[in-house]
Formats: structure tokens, sequence, C-alpha cells
């Protein structure tokens, strides 16, 4: 049986961008600072995305080339409201760099508030009316009901490409080898913490700032974890802590990365529930595991897990180029440039413990061309985020926090243009449209 729902159009904008994610607050105030009527559609109660709903309230490297800065506009924005509010810790180029969850969601509220935006909270887009091969509504589940949106142009954001797939636009999801995706990991934090204990150990190392404010990040304690999993606790199939972090506004808490559940491909929402409950016993053994064996952890306890698991990649759209490894191997620089960084290709290894990792030399970089949020068989619709144009490989280097930020800027950018010039995103003049992002503090070249 197949349902047909009536509802009515709430309202009509110039733009909608679905998914309030790094990529999708950023193509919203974008293009609202651009001069169009702008709606951001968001399934979860706040925004931020991977910062605020999947736990990683860390910026990571790759925004700095160890010589100079390669990522600017939006998310330099972001960096330095949050650091001039003392929620963010700086090491600059070294990254890693661990911000307060909260007050991040208080900036995003303002700016997206500031800019003009109106945003759909607790809303999830359902299905899409098309007219030849342009979207004219978009049908959303929402707390009041069934409502649809109009707009001249739409952006998907949603990390899963959701939108994209309902406009009918192909995609691939996983490597090309055999189709598995890397795996799933759920943060969580603990409280309770030695950090005076653990800073000795000094993995990634105890770093200190310029106002003699010390934080530390490690990974590693692979001796640790063998001697649990010798001792029998072995549900976790990761040998190294991916990261740990200390919040120096949160006496004793420390964020954890320390997980790895071999994802479902299908993206069938029962089999997600099993990946997620098995996230959460993870969590349960890793907990126990940091309190048994690792020194400064002995008086810890669980305080959260973050609301959902998270997910490095799903479905990735076919569009107008779609980026390789090899574009990141070599360095690759396109004419038609949006954004540039120089973070590794960085894959969890979709069916072991292991990962692959591919860095980028330093005082180098790569560039994220524009056709790579161009997607076939859609003329009017941009993708930014991790559901971009790329290979599985790629994709694992283009997927972070502050990239995201950047190819959301530029797509809500372009998508502003394309509607005072009433064209096309392939029509678009990327010239123009570098220029201008140019002008918004983009580090194009």
């Amino acid at each position: 049986m197949i349902f047909k729902i009536e509802c009515p159009v709430e309202e009509r904008y110039d733009l909608v961008v679905c998914g309030g994610g790094p990529a999708g607050f950023s193509a919203a105030i974008s293009a609202a600072r651009n001069g169009v009527r702008v709606a951001l559609v968001e399934q979860m109660g706040y925004l931020g995305g991977t910062a605020t709903v999947n736990g990683v309230n860390v910026f990571s490297w790759g925004y700095h080339d160890g010589t100079r800065l390669v990522t600017g506009g939006m998310f330099m924005e972001i960096y330095n409201e949050l650091l001039s509010r003392d929620a963010l810790i700086p090491h600059w180029h070294y990254g890693w760099e661990p911000f307060d969850m909260e007050a991040y969601k208080l900036l995003l509220d303002e700016k997206v508030k500031e800019a003009g935006v109106d945003v759909y909270l607790e809303s999830s887009v359902v299905s899409v009316a098309m007219e030849e091969k342009r979207i004219t509504h978009i049908m959303l589940n929402t707390i009041k009901g069934a409502i649809a949106l109009e707009a001249k142009q739409f952006i998907d954001a949603t990390g899963d490409g959701h939108l994209a797939m309902l406009a009918g636009v192909p995609f691939e999801i996983g490597r090309e080898s055999d189709g598995a995706i890397q795996p799933y990991t759920m943060m969580f934090f603990v409280g309770g913490v030695d950090f005076d204990v653990i800073k000795n150990y000094n993995r990634r190392g105890m770093w200190k700032t310029e106002d003699n404010r010390t934080y530390v990040n490690g990974n590693g304690f692979r001796e640790f974890i063998e001697k649990a999993n010798a001792d029998g606790l072995d549900f976790i199939p990761k040998k190294t802590i991916g990261s740990m972090y200390n919040i120096p506004w949160l006496p004793g808490v420390c964020g954890i990365n320390f997980g790895r559940v071999f994802a479902d491909r299908t993206l069938d929402p029962r089999r997600l529930f099993d990946d997620t409950a098995i996230g959460r016993k993870q969590v349960q053994e890793g907990v126990e595991i940091l309190k048994k064996y690792i020194p400064g952890f002995e008086n810890c306890y669980l305080l959260e897990t973050s609301p959902k698991i998270g997910r490095r990649e799903s479905r990735r759209i076919k569009g107008l180029y779609t980026m390789t490894s090899e574009d990141v191997r070599v360095q690759r620089q396109f004419d038609d440039v949006i954004a540039q960084a120089c973070y590794q290709i960085d894959i969890h290894n979709p069916t072991d413990s292991g990962s692959t990792i591919v860095r980028v030399p330093e005082g180098s970089h790569y560039d994220i061309p524009f056709r790579s949020l161009v997607p076939c068989n859609c003329d009017n619709l941009l993708v930014a985020g991790r559901c971009i144009s790329a290979t599985h490989e790629a994709l694992a280097a283009v997927r972070v926090q502050h990239i995201c930020m950047a190819m959301g800027q530029a797509a809500g950018t372009a998508a502003a243009m394309c509607v005072e010039s009433g064209i096309k995103p392939s029509e678009l003049d990327v010239t123009a449209l570098k220029s201008l992002l140019t002008e918004q503090g983009a580090i194009l070249e």
C-alpha cells in the first residue's frame, strides 16, 4: 500500500537548507547574509550536528598546514567567537581543540537569528515535489504535522544525502571493493578523572596555551587495552583509544572516542537501532577498562553518551565531479576551488580494528571543487558536507567539521547567487563565486 498525504504550503522561501550541522548552518547563515530568504530544517532540537548531536566537541587539525591558515571564513568566525567567550581551548595548527558544547549551541542560535534564518526544529524531510529536474516543494514531518515548504533553491546538508536521494540524484555507499562503510562510534563523557596523572603519559600530549592553561589530548594506550583484552574485556573491536581530552571548564570531565561499531550499509532504521545498542554496550565496557586499567581513571564514572551514534559516512551523491583519493594525495588544485584543506585521509577500516592514514605534507593543501557540490539530475540543488560527490577514500579526508563549514559557506553563497540571477548552480560563474567567498573571509589560494 502506498500512502498519499496532502499538506498545506506553510511558507515560500528563496532557499531551503536541510540539515543543521556544520555544513547546514554555515550554508543558511551565508545565504541569508547574501540577501535571500532562508529556511533551515533540522531534525534535532538544536543545531550543531557532529559537534552537539554526536558529541565530537573538538576541532580537528587540518585548517592550518603548519605554516598558514588554509581554511577561513565561517569556520574562523565560529572559532574566534568561541575563543572570545572562553569556550574554546586553542592550540592553533596542532588542532584537537575542545570547546564547550552548550556555548556552541547558544552561539549558533544567535548566529541564525542575527542572519534572519527561519529555523524549523524537530522537523524531517519525508518527500519532495518535482517539476522536470527541479524541486518545487519539500514535505516535512513536524510537531505541528505535515507541512510543505516551497523554494527556488535547495541545499542538502543532511550528511546522509537524504534530500538528494528523494530528488532522484544517483548516489553511492561504501568503498568500491565491497560497499562496506566506515564504522560508527558512540562518543561518551566521564567524570572523576585525575588529569594530573594522565598528562604525565604525554601521548598526544599535555599542551599549554598562551594564558598558561593546560589540557590533555591523548590517544593510544595500547598496552592497557591489550591487558584488558587478555583479561576478557574484548567486546570493543578496537585496540587503542582514538582520543581522550579534558574540558578545562569542567574539572575532572573527559570526552572519550573509544569504540567501533561495524555499521550496516543499508541504512535500515532497525539495523541502526542494533548498531546504536552495540555502541552503548561498548561504552559500558570502555568505562570498565578505563577504571580498571588506565591510571587517572580509577574513580571515573559515566556521565552521558552522545544523543546519536556518530556516522562517518553513508550516501555520497554523484556530482559533476567526484573527488578522489588521488586529488588528496597529490594536493590537486582546481580552477573552481571553493574550499581548501589539509586534513589527512583518515579511514577507520570497515571490517577490522585498524585504520588507514595518508597524511598531507606540511605546508601543502588540496582543493575542493565547486563541481563536487553540484549533483547530477537536479537543477536547483546543491550539497555540502559529508554527502558531497567523493569516493570512499576522499570522503575520509573532507568529512571533518571545519571543512564542512567551508563547503556550507560556499553552497549557501552559490545558492544566493543563483536565486539572484535565476540560474542553475551548474550555470554559475564560479569566478564570481570565488571572489565573493574571498570577500567573506574564505581562503582559496
